[in-house]
């Protein structure tokens, strides 16, 4: 049977959670200015309470469209989990995007590329909240929320219209 809405596929393994277990999803997309390029990246939780990047970002090279993104988007958040990970001697230099991304430096990467946040509104993850920072730095945001009872496409579009208001302002 296919698959039809971003739940089934953030929630593929088909076993019911414990409370306990229960985590919100969590990932996180950059997508060139250009539009070139997305990376989608799974997002885990430490045992300090700390989010992490996973170490296999997903690249999407041009042209990719609205229902790839959100297919990568629901498989990247379907992977959200709590793993023992110290961060303390991690290196900026090997972040798992900004490698993926194969820019020269951090620098460009952070330049080139905006982040956009897809998390889970709670941990049952039938709604999610999109968030992008038009401004690094910055105290303006945009975000969106959509429930993951929707087909990929849409989600994919809903982010793709919270980067394009980053990208251009239009806040």
């Amino acid at each position: 049977m296919p698959v039809t809405s971003c739940f089934e596929i953030m929630n593929q393994s088909g076993r019911e959670q414990t409370p306990h277990e229960a985590l919100k999803k969590f990932a996180r997309v950059f997508i060139d200015r250009s539009e070139s390029k997305a990376i989608t990246v799974s997002m885990h939780l430490n045992e300090d309470g700390i989010w992490y990047e996973d170490d296999a970002p997903r690249v999407l090279n041009a042209p990719f469209d609205a229902e790839e993104l959100g297919n990568a988007i629901a498989e990247a958040m379907a992977k959200t989990d709590r793993r023992t990970k110290s961060l303390r001697d991690s290196k900026l230099s090997e972040w798992p995007a900004y490698k993926a991304s194969r820019e020269r430096t951090v620098g460009k990467f952070e330049e080139s590329f905006i982040p956009i946040s897809i998390e889970g509104a709670n941990p049952a993850n039938l709604v999610v909240i999109v968030t992008c920072h038009p401004d690094k730095g910055g105290v303006l945001h945009v975000t969106s929320s959509i429930s993951t009872s929707v087909p990929p496409a849409e989600l994919g579009e809903r982010v793709l219209q919270v980067y394009k208001a980053c990208r251009d302002r239009r806040l």
